[in-house]
């Protein structure tokens, strides 16, 4: 019998867990701001505006962007994080946070041009107010985001990142010589990911076959669309897919993280998303009993259960940092052990990278340094803690089956 009571509550337990989770991210949706008399509002969190650093409005030629530099970081603000046009919602920042204005206009190109609007906090050597000047070394000297690190996936193993880059340029040319036009130049933003994907189907199935080298990149797909759907809904910018051989997939982030928390459910995604693969694979082998499905969705709660260990840069490190940074000393015990025992590099990368940022973090933490990047709300600890730990043990219990199964047909 393939099925017991206990086993299919678990399952159906697990997949209204795992859609409630993606339910309830989705639901929450792009980081709203509001704009108060007394406070900037960003996601239901309140900033007074003397932590309002600067503000730097560009117009384009075919685009309005705007950047508001905080105590925490700077934030991307888009259009739909707000009701009012950008030059109107900057207008109002300005104002209400008592910003000296400045501006710098810039050309690129002969047919662009850009027009840079900067306002910042007066310091105790600025020149006369509306220094063009000092606006421009104050935004080339803005302070980087307090506790946040760049994405860890773009420190990973030097020479496969390199030939992912090289092969994604390569696959942008062809594209567009092949399809012209617009249609070409729109379907060349899916090269890096089409053609780092297909390589490295190429190079696993020289180790385990077409077929399951096919379906353990699907499963890394859907993990990182995952985090894709996350991010796009936080309004943050991202690089495209990138699948590197031996090491997994990656996507970039173009802007920072507003804290912890908004950090935190990114990195989620990718599990949630890709344990729903996994499930989805593994009911399709108890519909037709066949091995190979069996084998692809034990490898799916495999990935994303190694991927929930409290360590960065994996994303249970991320996740947990909303919860305590205090649990990443689990995380850097267990890979340390796991990288002492097997020697593998990429568990050596991970436990040197979590090391490295669990020192900064907490030596900062020890020096005084002011840590908002980390500050979370009870409800946010609670929300993730219940995420965080029912997804770990349902993947858990899932790959024990699944492994009784498979010893069990062998």
């Amino acid at each position: 019998m393939l099925v017991n009571p206990q086993d299919t509550a678990v399952l159906t337990g697990g997949l209204i867990l795992i859609c409630s989770i993606y339910g309830i991210m989705l639901a929450r949706g792009t980081q709203r701001l509001q704009l108060e008399e007394e406070a900037l509002v960003v996601g239901g969190k309140r900033l007074p505006w003397s932590e309002v650093h600067g503000v730097t409005l560009r117009r384009g030629f075919d685009s309005t962007r705007l950047q508001v530099q905080l105590a925490g970081g700077a934030l991307e603000v888009r259009p739909k994080m707000v009701v009012d046009p950008l030059d109107v919602v900057a207008e109002t920042i300005v104002q209400r946070a008592g910003l000296v204005p400045g501006s710098l206009e810039t050309e690129k190109g002969e047919r662009h041009r850009e027009e840079v609007l900067a306002w910042l906090q007066p310091v105790d050597s600025a020149p006369v107010e509306g220094s063009i000047e000092v606006a421009k070394v104050e935004i080339e000297q803005a302070p980087a985001t307090v506790g946040a690190k760049p994405p860890p996936q773009k420190r990973a193993l030097g020479a496969t990142v390199l030939f992912a880059a090289i092969f994604g340029k390569f696959a942008k040319f062809g594209l567009v010589a092949f399809n012209f036009g617009v249609k070409g130049l729109k379907l060349a933003k899916l090269g890096p990911t089409a053609f780092s994907m297909l390589a490295t189907v190429w190079i696993y199935a020289q180790l385990w076959g077409w077929s399951f080298a096919v379906g353990f990149v699907a499963l890394l797909l859907v993990h990182e669309i995952g985090h894709a759907i996350i991010i796009a809904s936080k309004g943050i910018r991202t690089s495209p897919i990138l699948f590197l051989p031996f090491v997994g997939a990656v996507i970039g982030i173009k802007d920072q993280f507003r804290d912890a928390s908004v950090e935190a459910e990114t990195a989620l995604g990718g599990p949630v998303l890709g344990s729903l693969g996994a499930c989805i694979c593994f009911l399709v082998f108890l519909a037709t009993e066949s091995e190979f499905w069996l084998a692809i969705a034990y490898t799916g709660f495999l990935l994303n259960l190694f991927n929930l260990l409290p360590v960065s840069p994996l994303d249970g490190g991320r996740i947990v940092a909303a919860i305590s940074t205090k649990l990443w000393v689990v995380g850097l015990l267990v890979v340390g052990f796991m990288a002492f025992t097997t020697g593998h590099p990429i568990l050596i990368l991970v436990a040197i990278l979590g090391a490295v940022r669990a020192w900064k973090t907490w030596r900062g933490f020890h020096a005084g340094e002011p840590q908002a990047y980390f500050e979370t709300t009870p409800s946010m600890r609670f929300a993730m803690s219940l995420a965080y730990f029912g997804l770990a043990g349902f993947l858990g219990y899932m790959m024990q089956w699944s492994l009784r199964l498979l010893e069990h047909a062998a």
